[in-house]
């Protein structure tokens, strides 16, 4: 019975994502995810620190198109995804399945392909690949703003930090997977406060962690087990920041209840995910 409590505790944590509206913002998806490849490509490709940490502003009007290793980066990236073809121009049905495996990208993929496309034609006789790609990438930013499915900046820094609070929630019963984004901790204080479980400090209510999981099915001994470990973990606690905190905390616990066995399996919380989504 513990499991349930345990699974209920990953079902507070799956936030809730509101249909994707907009070919922009179906666009910043695109955007995130691939842009996840670039650090994979950063030493393959020569890029500069400098040029790595301002791939994000892409889309941004201050952010020039320009180096050459930024072309090299895209096309390491690019066939992450197999998104290219041997000779570095774009595999157009494999770029439209990519488009569309996102949120409402059937209404992105044809317009997307379509400018890629007709940039591709305007630097067709450029033969170094990475010199060709970066103009390539520089005419489609162009055009894509000028058809209105550019996203904004923020959207894309807003789905970078979201991808990565996903991860922690997915991964949690992970072994192998490390906590390391504070973002998560907020989410975890943020739930415990909003279940009652959490005092105006910061520290767990015992009586209602026993009505909580009582609730939930843990009968006596399972819940003097849990409670056990949560007294041991936030004496560990070495923050006063109430979302570091409870990161620690939460890592804490889950390597407490690895050790008693009580984890449940990794594969329904990943099924629960999909259909969230």
């Amino acid at each position: 019975m513990i499991s349930k409590w345990i699974l209920l505790f990953a079902i507070v944590l799956v936030p809730n994502i509101e249909p994707v509206k907009g070919l922009a913002e179906v666009m910043s998806h695109v955007t995130a995810h691939f842009g996840q490849a670039l650090d994979e490509c950063r030493e393959e490709s020569g890029l500069t620190s400098e040029i790595l940490e301002s791939f994000q502003k892409f889309w941004s009007d201050d952010f020039e198109v320009v180096h050459r290793e930024l072309g090299c980066a895209l096309i390491c990236m690019s066939n992450k995804f197999i998104l290219m073809q041997d000779d570095a121009r774009m595999h157009h049905e494999n770029m439209h399945d990519y488009v569309k495996s996102f949120p409402n990208g059937d209404l992105l993929s044809g317009t997307m392909v379509n400018l890629l496309h007709n940039c591709e034609k305007q630097f067709d006789d450029i033969e170094d690949d990475c010199s060709r790609v970066v103009k390539v990438a520089a005419c489609f930013k162009v055009d894509a703003k000028k058809e209105g499915i550019a996203p904004e900046v923020s959207m894309i820094e807003a789905l970078i930090h979201s991808n990565a609070l996903t991860s922690d929630i997915v991964n949690f019963w992970n072994e192998s997977h490390s906590l390391d984004h504070v973002g998560f901790g907020c989410l975890v204080f943020c739930s415990m406060v909003a279940l009652d479980l959490v005092g105006s400090h910061g520290e767990l209510v015992i009586d209602n962690a026993e009505g909580f999981l009582a609730a939930k099915g843990a009968d006596d001994e399972m819940t003097k087990a849990i409670l056990d470990i949560s007294d041991t973990c936030a004496g560990a606690v070495t923050h006063t920041d109430h979302c570091i905190a409870a990161m620690e905390l939460a890592d804490c616990f889950r390597q407490g209840i690895w050790k008693t066995g009580w984890s449940p399996d990794i594969q329904p919380l990943l099924n629960m995910r999909r259909r969230a989504c």
